[in-house]
C-alpha cells in the first residue's frame, strides 16, 4: 500500500497473471471509499481459473457481455469483472459524486478502455432503474439486454432490501439476466435472505460451494451467491 494525502492504494496480483489496482479514500461516507471483507473474496472468485467464475457461470473472457455493478464504492469488483472481460460493456454505479469521482480515478488507474468501462449514477429504485437504462440504452427496451449484474457487501441496510431487488428486477431480463453478490454474514444480512423469500417467484439463489472460492480469499461467514430472474 502506498500512502498518499487523497488516500492510499492497493495492488492486487492474481494468479492467472491479472493485476488490479484500486485507491481508497476513508472520508467517503458510509464505507464506500473502502474495500469491504466480500470484495475481495469476490474478485479472487472471479480471477480463479480453472473452478472459478468462469466455471460457475459458464462465461467466456472474449465474449462481449453488458454488466452493471451496484454499490460499486471504490468500484474493484467491477473492476476485476472488466479485466477479465476485456471485450464487455460495464457500468459501474453509486450514488454519489465522490463515490464516483474515486471509481474514474480506479479507471484511469488500471488503464482501462472508458468507452467500456463507465462511471453511472444510480440509487436504487424502480424509477432510478428505468431512468438508467434509458439513459444508456441498455435493458430489453433497447434491445440490450443485461447479462449480469454484480455487487459487493451492499446488503447491510434492511430498509433499502426491497429498493434494490426491485432495481435488480427492473435492470434485469426474466430468464437471462444472472446476478452475482458477495456478501458478508452480519448485521441484516439475516433479514435479507428472509427478503428473498418474498421474491422466490422471482428470483433463484444458488450459493457458490467453497471449493469454486479461492483457498487464500474465503471465510465461512462470507457468501457468494448468484440469482436468477425468473
Amino acid at each position: 500500500m502506498e500512502d498518499n494525502d487523497e488516500g492510499f492504494t492497493q495492488e492486487f496480483e492474481f494468479d492467472n497473471g491479472m493485476n488490479l489496482i484500486v485507491k481508497q479514500r476513508s472520508s467517503i461516507k458510509e464505507g464506500g471509499g473502502t474495500i469491504w471483507d466480500a470484495a475481495y473474496v469476490l474478485i479472487h472468485f472471479f480471477m480463479k481459473h480453472p473452478k472459478g467464475l468462469q466455471d460457475f457461470m459458464v462465461l467466456e473472457p472474449q465474449k462481449s457481455y453488458t454488466m452493471v455493478e451496484l454499490g460499486s464504492g471504490t468500484g474493484i469488483a467491477g473492476l476485476a469483472f472488466a479485466k477479465l472481460f476485456p471485450n464487455s460493456t460495464h457500468y459501474l454505479t453509486e450514488y454519489s459524486l465522490s463515490s464516483l469521482k474515486l471509481i474514474d480515478e480506479n479507471i484511469d488507474l488500471n488503464k482501462l478502455n472508458k468507452d467500456l468501462v463507465k462511471s453511472c449514477t444510480l440509487e436504487w429504485g424502480v424509477e432510478q432503474a428505468k431512468q438508467l437504462k434509458q439513459d444508456l440504452k441498455i435493458g430489453k427496451e433497447n434491445h440490450k439486454d443485461i447479462d449480469i449484474i454484480i455487487g459487493s457487501d451492499i446488503v447491510y441496510l434492511a430498509k433499502q432490501f426491497d429498493d434494490l431487488l426491485q432495481c435488480i428486477l427492473e435492470l434485469g431480463t426474466q430468464n437471462h439476466t444472472r446476478v452475482i453478490f458477495g456478501a458478508t454474514e452480519h448485521g441484516n444480512y439475516g433479514l435479507f435472505q428472509k427478503k428473498l423469500e418474498e421474491y422466490q417467484d422471482k428470483i433463484k439463489i444458488t450459493y457458490v460451494s467453497l471449493d469454486y472460492l479461492d483457498d487464500q480469499f474465503m471465510a465461512e461467514d462470507i457468501k457468494v451467491f448468484i440469482m436468477d430472474l425468473i
